[in-house]
């Protein structure tokens, strides 16, 4: 049983039995270690009853969701970089647009402007690679 985690789990049954309501707890995430995988535990309790309806106590129902939540937290990774890949496109686009135009327009300035000096022709030339 992870540390703490036993008493916590106590009351939440002693709470169950009192109230005889189920609760659902959120997922606990209990550090394994350094060199562990952590673990993920979906946590329910529901009251007990007898058949006459009388209270015997609670059931502590513990589940083994740490595959489940590693795949979420992968499938959210997943999806920041294909926004980050979406955005570098998005950029991209933004800036190779205006790009194209100057390199049009210079090349198309070519033939009009046949005497200029040398230092302007290059310049001219560094802009249409």
């Amino acid at each position: 049983m992870p540390e703490g985690a036993g008493q916590r789990w106590r009351d939440l049954c002693a709470r169950v039995r009192d109230d005889e309501k189920r609760t659902d707890c959120e997922r606990e995430r209990f550090f394994a270690g350094p060199e562990a995988d952590n673990l993920v535990i979906y946590v329910a309790a529901h009251p007990l009853h007898d058949r006459r309806g009388q209270s015997l106590g609670a059931i502590l129902v513990l589940e083994d969701v740490t595959e489940k939540a590693c795949l979420e937290g992968e499938v959210i990774r997943m999806e920041r970089v294909a926004k980050v890949g979406q955005m570098v496109i998005t950029i991209n686009h933004e800036i190779n647009n205006p790009l194209a135009i100057i390199n049009t327009s210079a090349q198309a300035a070519r033939p009009l402007n046949r005497d200029l000096d040398g230092k302007t022709v290059a310049k001219r030339q560094m802009i249409e690679v």
